[in-house]
């Protein structure tokens, strides 16, 4: 199995700085390749947001090089991986919700990540940062720990209610912003030709799902140039519709 991966981010047209993290690696290991993806989008503002999320994207890039090989090592299972990116996340939370507390702010971040090994993924999710599979069609895998998350979930909004809702931006849950936090843990079976896209909101909240798809088509992308320049195109027409918000995509194609 192969892979070709492509990212970016921008401020955006509002921001002075980008509170957005992102980690995106390929490794050859024991396994054969595996390919490594986390989007955080950082809260607390200045530079309290790129802070949470730079801690964050730092604590799983010393777990990717230092505990995954180990893991590799021992024998590799999905149980073992969920517990160990959970015992990440719980601790990382605490530190994150004592240094707020004694700053009297509110710091956090959201977090969505995916490692492809095998013939699987393996996921986690906390916020509203997203992870797309594009195949024949795109779905969204992961479900926003949001507000209108949960009135959608009620039958109390629809979705382009929701997109519009001053109240969007309101999570129910994120890394940093209380003392306890739930994490979503997802797998299943990859294919070739599958892509999986990570971003934060401000990339998904002037664009639609099915132009993702129109622009991502996996016939479409030959090499990593090709899939940062379609990706650039989205961020762009983002930034043309005027969004607020940092904007950060990440995308792993399967060869």
């Amino acid at each position: 199995m192969d892979f070709v991966v492509a990212y970016d981010t921008n401020v955006g047209i509002k921001k002075s700085n980008n509170e957005d993290s992102l980690l995106l690696k390929v490794v050859n290991t024991p396994l054969g390749k595996i390919a490594f993806a986390v989007v955080c989008d950082g809260m607390g503002g200045l530079e309290f947001g790129e802070l949470a999320s730079k801690e964050v994207i730092l604590c799983f890039d010393e777990w990717f090089h230092h505990e995954m090989p180990l893991l590799i090592k021992k024998g590799f299972t999905k149980e073992e991986l969920f517990h160990q990116w959970d015992g990440i996340l719980h601790n990382i939370n605490m530190k994150l919700y004592e240094y707020g507390y004694q700053k009297e702010i509110q710091i956090g971040t959201t977090i969505t990540g995916i490692l492809i090994a095998g013939e699987e993924y393996y996921a986690l999710h906390v916020g509203d940062t997203r992870l797309y599979r594009l195949h024949d069609t795109i779905n969204c895998l992961t479900q926003d720990h949001s507000l209108v998350q949960r009135e959608i979930a009620n039958g109390r909004m629809t979705e382009e209610e929701a997109r519009e809702d001053p109240r969007k931006n309101i999570l129910i849950q994120a890394v940093g912003t209380g003392k306890q936090i739930a994490v979503d843990f997802l797998s299943g079976k990859v294919e070739k030709g599958d892509m999986y896209l990570l971003c934060s909101d401000g990339f998904r909240n002037k664009i639609y799902p099915n132009e993702i798809w129109e622009t991502l088509q996996r016939e479409l992308i030959k090499d990593e140039n090709v899939l940062f320049q379609n990706l650039h195109t989205l961020v762009e027409e983002n930034m043309v519709r005027m969004e607020q918000d940092n904007i950060t995509v990440a995308a792993i194609q399967i060869l």
